[in-house]
């Protein structure tokens, strides 16, 4: 074939050959448009593009391309800050069920005290009616993420609900059937007992595995990355960042980000807050806050930010920041944080 020829035919041709090639073409041609419809796409949902150039990350966004149009189940493997909402979000977003709901169900939730009412819901002749989280996912996506956390009961109706597919709120007499897409999000570094229920979850759903790389894995998309994060925290906050000099890109080069995105996106909010600065002390204003009062506004920032991100779930956030939930509250009340102001 050349000069972009997609067939050719040799006289004297049928009218039935002429047709199925003319078909092949169409086709052909539509798996090419469709193609450039969802890289369109993947580049267009600000904030929350997998950014970066490096072959790591251009290998992820071909496969969220490839995955995406299907309606296959998908687990998500990462560690913590990697990104795993943001892909689980992007493949529901340029999948076939993209306007209907996304609904997540994390770690936090199950350790809820109401997490049976919260997810399964509760059937009119059981009192108050009210729909699970399962059950509004119904006709789109949901996204388990990293349910094997806690050691709960509610495991076992969840696992239940990955092989029947179906729902029985309290209450109800007989379960209901859902038509759903599951993404399962889960940390391979995780050991124990945990990395057991994890791998039970896994094997039930049967799906395809997406890796995702740390930014240890990409060092050279950080640049690109934070200036993303940086935009991005400009526009939420209507403020101008100061300007970024060598000493920060050397901070940023040299850190072992260890929160991957999560920790970055924080550093960036904290920067665009004028709350941060690695700079020497020639060039640090001469009223400059000590050192306490500066780490306390980062520290302030960066909980601000993981609860945004928690949507004021203190379990998650204990999760995510690896630090006891004790501590975490102290903290919250020194710096007069309230979850409840980020649900």
């Amino acid at each position: 074939m050349r000069n972009g020829a997609a067939d050719f035919l040799t006289k004297p041709y049928s009218t039935a050959a002429l047709i199925r090639s003319i078909r092949t073409a169409a086709e052909r041609r539509a798996l090419v448009l469709e193609n450039r419809k969802l890289r369109a796409a993947l580049s267009a949902q600000s904030g929350k593009t997998f950014v970066g150039s490096s072959q790591p990350a251009q290998n992820l966004r071909s496969l969220i391309e490839a995955v995406a149009p299907t309606d296959i189940d998908v687990v998500l493997e990462g560690e913590v800050g990697a990104g795993k909402s943001t892909v689980a979000r992007l493949i529901h977003d340029l999948g076939p069920r993209a306007s209907r709901p996304f609904i997540t169900v994390d770690a936090g939730m199950l350790a809820h005290e109401d997490a049976d009412l919260l997810l399964f819901g509760r059937d009119p002749s059981a009192g108050l009616s009210r729909t699970g989280l399962l059950e509004r996912a119904n006709g789109g996506t949901l996204f388990l993420d990293e349910p094997a956390f806690h050691s709960d009961p509610i495991h076992s109706r969840l696992l239940a609900m990955l092989d029947s597919r179906s729902v029985q709120p309290v209450g109800a007499e007989r379960a209901r059937k859902l038509n759903i897409r599951i993404i399962l999000a889960r940390n391979p570094a995780i050991e124990g007992p945990t990395a057991e229920r994890d791998d039970r979850f896994a094997q039930r759903l049967g799906a395809i595995k997406i890796a995702i790389p740390s930014l240890a894995e990409r060092p050279s998309d950080l640049p690109e990355i934070f200036r993303h994060f940086v935009a991005i925290h400009e526009r939420e906050l209507g403020v101008e960042a100061p300007a970024f000099g060598d000493p920060e890109w050397s901070h940023i080069q040299t850190h072992d980000w260890a929160g991957n995105l999560r920790e970055l996106s924080g550093f960036a909010h904290a920067f665009v807050l004028g709350l941060w600065n690695v700079a020497t002390e020639s060039r640090a204003p001469a009223e400059q806050r000590s050192l306490i009062d500066r780490v306390a506004e980062f520290e302030r920032a960066l909980l601000e930010d993981a609860l945004k991100h928690a949507k004021g779930s203190v379990s998650t956030l204990e999760h995510t920041l690896q630090t006891p939930r004790k501590t975490l509250y102290d903290k919250l009340k020194r710096h007069d944080l309230k979850p409840n102001d980020f649900k």
